[in-house]
């Protein structure tokens, strides 16, 4: 349906309303202090920061495999998925041969990874908020595939999951290789989120969490001031 797609504006700033989608989430501390873990584990003992240390420690897990998936996806710059000129049968690179969105699969990973040092309303926003953003999103890059590609784009996603990953490729390999200094550029934020999860999940000090929080952003920021417009995820 139509009325579920992105609109152009939200194509073209998907990324700054991601941002503010966060911004959003964190404002929530100034209605509820407590973020999720602390409300139901105080660490005032030795016992309880050991088991908030293992709580907080799947934060960065996800963090990881959020900014592994988004490298893996930005690695390859040009279209997803192409028809190969010696079969004629559609081929891929990296993450598009398990799953046809992988970069918005790891925008709702690493919104489950900050929920762990959000309250629980501020985690709900993000979730939430970062759902909506990405389901119209896709339904918008989904419309424009089928109409651009008729039966090969149904004959493609029969094959390839539109989100739920596959265990194991599903379409031939292309043969690039893969930007991989420009994905690490692109990624640069969501790396230092995953060093900052890491740092938090040690110290359980909030200084220390907000300080590389606020570097890995600007540090991101800086780097992708000129960052290309998101990509097209098929061409013909």
């Amino acid at each position: 349906m139509r009325f579920f797609n992105a609109s152009e504006f939200e194509s073209r700033h998907h990324g700054s309303l991601r941002i503010f989608v966060f911004l959003v989430a964190v404002f929530a501390y100034q209605v509820d202090r407590d973020d999720i873990v602390w409300s139901i584990l105080h660490w005032h003992s030795p016992r309880a920061a050991a088991l908030a240390r293992v709580i907080f420690g799947f934060a960065p897990l996800l963090a990881g495999l959020a900014a592994t998936l988004g490298t893996w996806a930005h690695a390859f710059p040009e279209a997803a998925y192409k028809q190969s000129a010696a079969s004629g049968q559609m081929v891929a690179s990296g993450p598009y041969r398990y799953v046809r969105h992988p970069m918005l699969l790891a925008e709702m990973i690493f919104a489950l990874a900050l929920g762990f040092f959000l309250t629980q309303l501020g985690a709900a926003i993000a979730l939430i908020g970062m759902a909506i953003l990405n389901v119209r999103l896709m339904a918008r890059e989904e419309a424009t595939l089928e109409s651009q590609l008729g039966s090969s784009y149904r004959a493609l996603s029969a094959l390839v999951p539109q989100f739920l990953p596959s265990l194991k490729p599903r379409i031939a390999s292309a043969t690039d290789n893969g930007q991989w200094l420009g994905a690490f550029r692109i990624e640069a934020a969501h790396w230092g989120y995953f060093l900052m999860m890491i740092a938090f999940a040690i110290t359980l000090r909030d200084s220390i969490g907000w300080t590389l929080a606020g570097a890995a952003f600007v540090f991101g920021f800086f780097l992708n001031i000129r960052k290309p417009r998101r990509r097209q995820s098929f061409n013909q």
